[in-house]
């Protein structure tokens, strides 16, 4: 849970790696994405897709990571680099002042991440939100008068461990602990991270799962970080 009102808080949505407006970016976890920019807490961000390098001139990653786009839209500080895929895919903009707005900006762009779908709407669960499938999850929220800010992520995938959650456990979740009034869902299954800032290294909250194993952490397009100076 975040105090929007910190006067140290700043944030950071993972940055272009090429300086052009569509380019995409380099796969990284969030625990690299964490130390490369030297924030203290970071979560994964939205859903991707992979960019074949053959069809991007001039467009490479080092140590041969995969590039990505991110499935809507995208900003990081004022940079816009990536656009919204379609109405229906929530936004949510942290302004300059760390204010937070969902599909609309106040003022002018400065950190924008996107999800995949609304979870809650005005204090209220959405209706239709599927109540069968269990899965890691990751979701962000804010309350009513947009001082708070909530980020929740469910671990998933390991028996014995946690199954994981659904999309309507997940909003009840941010309603119930967190006092949310407007939540998206992003990037789920083996995106779901949540790292904080130990002693200058990554520190893995969660227990991430990826192609199987327990404990690995996937490269993704993008991230949330929060950097506290």
């Amino acid at each position: 849970v975040i105090d929007l009102k910190y006067p140290k808080l700043h944030f950071l949505v993972t940055p272009p790696d090429h300086n052009q407006d569509a380019a995409p970016v380099c796969g990284r976890t969030t625990s690299e994405f964490l130390e490369r920019h030297g924030v203290q807490i970071a979560i994964n961000g939205d859903g991707y897709t992979y960019v074949n390098p053959a069809s991007v001139s001039g467009v490479s990653c080092p140590e041969g990571r995969d590039l990505f786009n991110p499935n809507s839209y995208a900003a990081s500080r004022g940079k816009v680099y990536s656009q919204r895929m379609n109405a229906s895919r929530p936004i949510m903009y942290i302004n300059s002042r760390n204010i937070v707005t969902y599909n609309k900006p106040q003022g002018a762009v400065y950190n924008a991440i996107s999800g995949d779908r609304t979870l809650v709407e005005k204090g209220k669960t959405v209706a239709g939100l599927d109540s069968t499938t269990l899965q890691p999850r990751t979701a962000i929220g804010t309350n009513q008068n947009g001082r708070w800010m909530v980020m929740i992520v469910v671990d998933g995938r390991q028996p014995g461990y946690s199954e994981g959650c659904t999309l309507q456990e997940l909003a009840d979740m941010l309603i119930k602990f967190g006092g949310v009034y407007d939540a998206i869902n992003l990037d789920g299954g083996g995106s779901s991270a949540m790292v904080i800032e130990k002693d200058g290294v990554a520190d893995i909250l969660n227990s991430p799962i990826e192609g199987g194993i327990a404990g690995k952490e996937r490269n993704v397009a993008n991230h949330l970080g929060i950097e506290i100076r």
